[in-house]
């Protein structure tokens, strides 16, 4: 499979800039070829490994998986952040609204509570960009937790992760707590 037949392929469930987006993505992230080595038609000459890997990603975005899920990870403000099936992709609305919170000054002393933290994109992000801040992140999910402190401890962040159901916290003691 070329990269003309990848985004012919995904025309099934995408639009055709869309399409040509995630392909283009998928050559460069997995392969290491840029448009232009498409081009010179590089994309043609992948190994049987790389074809076989190639038809794997295919078959996972044509059953609607997003790309960020089937390359393991997606941007927001400026990081990488490991993303999967347990965790929501970070939103462009949601790096505004990062970008928003730090622009309001500083504060000499503040204490951010992230709820539903998933991915942990919005309580790392606050850390690294006020460093002074107490950032506390909860997420009823273990598995959204793990992603979020593998995410902070590659942004080399400090973030107190807890399991906490949110819809129920009368007692405001957490299931189980983690200091990274």
């Amino acid at each position: 499979m070329n990269y003309n037949e990848l985004w012919r392929q995904l025309t099934q469930i995408y639009d055709e800039g869309e399409a040509k987006a995630i392909a283009r993505m998928t050559y460069e992230e997995r392969f290491g070829l840029t448009l232009s080595d498409i081009y010179l038609g590089k994309d043609t000459q992948l190994s049987a490994d790389s074809q076989a890997e190639l038809e794997e990603i295919a078959k996972r975005l044509l059953h609607g998986e997003p790309i960020q899920y089937v390359m393991g990870h997606a941007d927001f403000c400026g990081r990488v952040f490991l993303v999967n099936e347990h965790v929501l992709i970070p939103r462009p609305e949601t790096e505004e609204l990062c970008q928003w919170i730090t622009s309001q000054g500083d504060c000499p002393s503040v204490r951010l509570l992230d709820i539903g933290t998933g991915s942990g994109c919005i309580a790392i992000t606050l850390a690294a960009e006020i460093p002074q801040a107490q950032v506390t992140a909860w997420d009823i999910s273990a598995d959204a937790l793990e992603v979020a402190r593998d995410n902070a401890r590659r942004n080399n962040v400090h973030v107190t992760f807890e399991q906490v159901d949110a819809l129920n916290i009368s007692h405001l003691s957490p299931l189980t707590s983690e200091y990274d």
